[in-house]
């Protein structure tokens, strides 16, 4: 299995076609001041979520193994891996 910081093109020459290819929607965090428009008032911090679309390729290794599930950052390079649910 490839490494968190290698390419899409280093899984697959490793690991081959994914099971599958997706596309998910990941949570970031951001905090914003908000002023108010109130004399006196203080300034206030607004949490938002943002969605930031990600591709995640999931991976079978056979059966009675989890599966690999590998997302990718912005830029095509691999930021996690880990493993899913255990096949039969």
């Amino acid at each position: 299995m490839a490494n968190v910081g290698e390419s899409r093109f280093s899984l697959l020459q490793k690991c081959g076609e994914p099971a599958a290819k997706d596309i998910v929607c990941v949570p970031r965090f951001q905090a914003d001041w908000y002023l108010a428009p109130y004399r006196g008032t203080p300034p206030q911090v607004l949490l938002s979520q943002p969605c930031i679309p990600t591709e995640e390729w999931t991976f079978h290794r056979g059966s009675g193994n989890f599966l690999a599930v590998v997302r990718f950052n912005q830029a095509g390079v691999i930021e996690s891996v880990r493993d899913g649910e255990r096949m039969r």
